[in-house]
């Protein structure tokens, strides 16, 4: 290996040694061979120090450094003084990282020259893997020299371990984790955002996030010791505080009380009946006082249960509180059905509707699409695409019911080509589906939303005018649903696993390409 590596990739270990061959072995096989990693005993008492060292020794471009434990921030701080890279990772040590993440990322900046690469993230336990639903409003699609000011979603990208981070960026930042506390990331990852020139979003998977289970809970899963609560306090205040010193308002401003509102508070306020009046007293103390300062309007973007709870915390009206988290685990709530009023609008049907302000229970911007593909395939120079979409809680019982249109769009140009041969078919599974939930354990079945008429086949013939013609470039299908008065569109999403559908249409230069991207979107190239 040259004296300065592409990538210096530090690892802080501490008591992982069931998990950490699977994290070594995963740097250790990367495509990219010009990487140094930095591993950093934080003190373990088990045989984590033993097994570092064993690869240290086995592999030249693996350096192990033992300290006394001082936690993870410590460890990521220590780990960076001895990089040498042209750029900076970080791993999680019951993590692992996909073959080719670091080729990746690494020839997306020096192609770009950003400062700052993030990669999309799965989630895994010992039994699948799954999608990370913290990472899923950032990753859907590849995006590159964007900015946070820009792409807002990017406010939900708080972990360190997805990114590749200039060296000559971090250093002249002065960015350093925060020690002695939980929740390390959050106060960092969104100044490096926000400072960097631009940044690149990679839709591919590139590292994989451990949930752990079954009595192995990792220590911010205890969402109720309240140690872990005031980690996550101090990580919020100190984002705040960056807000407050770069003088952030507007939107960007909203979006980031946006997440917290329906992400960092609702992880802990809803499990306020398990926790004692200590905890209570001091999360609720928090969230009133942080109320003060948002605007209704964000508050008007949540959930209608969500928005009441944050309104009875306004009154400081605890029992009210405690009873709309109990009921939201209930068989009532999940059997509720949304109301259509005269007026137009659709309301909740909640507990206490009658105390809060009749916008608080309007319900019709928060009903999303619910798609899933079932099957993409060639039929000749035709490609068939199966699947169904249907908005939630909006019933579909009849054909008249609901209308659905897709079209073929340029992801460049915004070029947009209706897609004529398209059917709209019956089927009961999606009602089925949406009727089952709970856990495998303890499974439901409520029957209350009937989505009979969501089924389609769309076959795109590109032999046939517009699309024998079409442009080189990579191309989406979107499709409209109407139903119940509204109207969503969606972005067709199926997985084809790691083979693309190849199809050559008369000519040998006219190669379609249909291929799943790392969030699951359909993307169709011409080439």
């Amino acid at each position: 290996m040259s004296s300065a590596p592409k990538i210096s990739v530090i690892v802080p270990i501490y008591n992982v040694e069931k998990y950490l061959k699977k994290c070594l072995d995963s740097l250790a096989s990367q495509t990219l061979k010009d990487i140094e990693v930095i591993l950093v005993n934080d003190g373990s008492t088990d045989r984590s120090g033993e097994i570092m060292h064993q690869y240290a020794a086995k592999f030249s471009n693996f350096y192990a450094f033992d300290k006394t434990n001082g936690g993870l921030g410590q460890a990521r701080n220590f780990g960076v003084t001895f990089a040498k890279g042209r750029y900076i990772a970080f791993v999680d040590s019951d993590d692992f990282v996909e073959p080719a993440a670091y080729e990746k990322m690494y020839s997306t900046a020096e192609l770009t020259h950003s400062d700052l690469v993030i990669g999309n993230v799965i989630r895994f336990n010992a039994y699948k893997k799954f999608p990370s639903v913290l990472h899923q409003k950032v990753f859907s699609g590849t995006k590159l020299k964007t900015h946070v000011t820009r792409d807002h979603e990017l406010i939900y990208d708080t972990t360190a371990w997805n990114k590749l981070f200039r060296t000559s960026f971090w250093k002249a930042n002065h960015f350093s984790f925060p020690e002695k506390m939980l929740y390390e990331d959050i106060p960092i990852t969104f100044p490096a955002h926000y400072l960097a020139t631009t940044v690149d979003v990679l839709e591919d998977v590139v590292y994989a996030w451990r949930f752990r289970s079954f009595g192995d809970h990792s220590i911010t899963q205890s969402r109720t010791d309240i140690s872990n609560l005031r980690d996550r306090l101090k990580a919020i205040d100190m984002l705040n505080n960056f807000f407050e010193d770069q003088m952030i308002t507007g939107e960007l401003c909203e979006a980031k009380d946006y997440k917290l509102l329906s992400t960092d508070f609702l992880l802990y306020m809803n499990k306020l009946p398990a926790a004692d009046s200590a905890y209570a007293d001091y999360l609720l103390h928090y969230v009133t006082e942080y109320l003060r300062e948002v605007p209704e309007k964000v508050l008007l973007r949540l959930q209608p249960i969500d928005r009441m709870k944050y309104y009875f915390v306004k009154e400081q009206d605890k029992e009210k509180l405690f009873r709309l988290i109990n009921f939201q685990k209930t068989a009532d709530f999940r059997r509720r059905r949304i109301i259509g009023r005269a007026d137009g609008h659709y309301y909740d049907d909640l507990p206490f509707h009658d105390l809060v302000p009749k916008s608080f229970l309007q319900i019709e911007n928060n009903l999303k699409v619910v798609q899933r593909t079932k099957k993409i395939f060639w039929d000749h120079n035709e490609l068939v695409v199966k699947g169904s979409g249907f908005i939630e809680k909006i019933d579909v019982l009849r054909k008249k019911d609901v209308t659905m249109k897709f079209s073929l769009i340029n992801e460049a140009t915004g070029e947009c080509i209706p897609i004529s041969l398209t059917q709209l078919k019956k089927s009961r599974i999606n009602t089925v589906r949406a009727a089952i939930s709970g856990r495998i354990r303890k499974p439901h079945f409520d029957l209350v939303y009937h989505y009979d008429w969501s089924a389609f086949v769309v076959r795109i013939p590109f032999d046939r005018h517009p699309f024998e013609d079409l442009s080189s470039g990579t191309y989406t299908i979107r499709g409209e649903i109407n139903a119940g008065g509204l109207s969503r569109s969606f972005i067709v999403a199926g997985k084809l696993g790691e083979k693309d559908l190849l199809q050559n249409i008369g000519k040998r230069d006219k190669i379609i390409r249909a291929k799943s991207g790392g969030s699951g979107k359909l993307y169709i190239v011409r080439e």
